[in-house]
């Protein structure tokens, strides 16, 4: 019986750590799209969220499908009207970071 516990206890614990890599997936989209430059706004409508799972192991990914996202983010001479160069990582460090343990622990509790 112990061992079905176990299964059940872990099944939901996996279950619960996916959500709170999706919320930081998606947390991480909508504040990187905020800093994101805007020219056309295709740039920042490119940006995707998903969480990619492997055995025991969850990564949350933001992307941007648009073939110029990695110049625009890298280059730091341009000036732009709206956003920034460098937008996913600061996003990540400056807005994601510090909320990081409280969104985890809202899901997993010990």
């Amino acid at each position: 019986m112990s061992s079905i516990n176990f299964y059940i206890a872990n099944k939901a614990l996996k279950n619960n750590a996916k959500l709170a890599m999706t919320e930081i997936a998606l947390l991480l989209k909508n504040k990187a799209q905020k800093r994101t430059p805007v020219d056309t706004g295709f740039l920042r409508t490119s940006a995707q969220h998903h969480v990619e799972t492997a055995g025991d192991s969850f990564k949350s990914i933001v992307d941007y499908t648009a073939d110029y996202a990695i110049a625009v983010h890298e280059n730091l001479n341009a000036r732009h009207p709206v956003g920034q160069a460098k937008f996913l990582r600061d996003a990540l460090i400056l807005d994601v970071k510090p909320k990081f343990e409280n969104i985890l622990a809202k899901y997993i509790k010990f």
